[in-house]
């Protein structure tokens, strides 16, 4: 929540509002070509996108990480779609 306050503060209360809707259900889940383990999970609002990163703890972590939100924001619908189409970029989730 420090990273979000910080460095995207006019999207902070967006995160606290709709974090759990956001993580929970989702409409799209993409996973991050550029950091592995590191997911978008992106949520459709009738005024904007809004994109939680998420860094995954798998089986060949070091004991003591879990899951966590590396950062939320806002993405156009313009950027979200770059976001897809990325080629290293695959969607793993599409809620339809």
């Amino acid at each position: 929540m420090d990273h979000i306050k910080v460095r995207h503060p006019e999207d902070a209360e967006l995160f606290a509002q709709y974090a759990n809707a956001i993580i929970s259900d989702p409409d799209l889940v993409i996973k991050d070509s550029s950091h592995s383990e590191t997911v978008f999970l992106v949520k459709k609002t009738d005024s904007s996108n809004l994109n939680v990163v998420i860094r995954l703890s798998l089986g060949a972590q070091p004991e003591g990480f879990c899951n966590s939100v590396m950062t939320f924001y806002r993405i156009r619908d313009k950027n979200l779609a770059k976001l897809q189409k990325k080629d290293a970029n695959i969607t793993l989730y599409k809620k339809e």
